[in-house]
């Protein structure tokens, strides 16, 4: 839903609190079916995420989705939004090695969101790879740096299978593994 008025909206967005004193990043993607069919039963999703943290602290981050639509008659038009943390920059997304050039962006107080419509056609798979820099970075000149990944799952999807991987200079050093959620 979409409303002029931000506090209306604000009800049917999730709220993503950024906790003072650490790099909170986030995805939250969100797809939509615009085939007027019921084809997302018949969807199944692999994801993985790769973090990439750089020697001066920044942070790019590539985000691989692989659909299978087993569905043996119906296309899955999906207007698909990736939310991130505020001042992401998009780099690429690509379908299947072709470039994705018509692209919304929106940046909201705690976030940025982009959109953009895939198509998987029944018995197939296709992979969207999506690749983005994010704005903020991590101190590299103190002890003790943090680092938040939350990977938020949209209501009614299935468990999808998500992989991420973490790649770091030798210097930055892994002290807590936390997981939330069922799965």
């Amino acid at each position: 839903f979409f409303f002029n008025d931000q506090n209306i909206n604000a009800l049917f967005s999730p709220k993503i609190e950024k906790p003072a004193g650490m790099l909170d990043d986030f995805l939250l993607i969100v797809e939509a079916n615009l085939g007027v069919n019921k084809v997302n039963y018949f969807i199944k999703r692999n994801i993985s995420t790769t973090v990439e943290i750089g020697e001066a602290g920044e942070i790019s981050r590539i985000l691989k989705i692989t659909y299978t639509n087993q569905s043996a008659k119906e296309e899955y038009k999906n207007y698909l939004r990736l939310i991130v943390p505020k001042g992401t920059r998009i780099k690429t997304v690509e379908l299947e090695g072709e470039e994705i050039k018509e692209i919304e962006g929106e940046e909201s107080q705690d976030e940025s969101t982009f959109g953009f419509l895939i198509k998987i056609p029944a018995r197939s798979q296709k992979t969207l790879l999506a690749t983005y820099q994010l704005q903020d970075l991590i101190s590299v000149n103190k002890g003790l740096s943090v680092y938040r990944l939350r990977i938020l799952k949209q209501p009614g999807t299935l468990e999808d299978p998500l992989t991420i991987t973490v790649n770091s200079p030798s210097f930055f050093t892994l002290q807590e593994v936390a997981s939330q959620g069922e799965g």
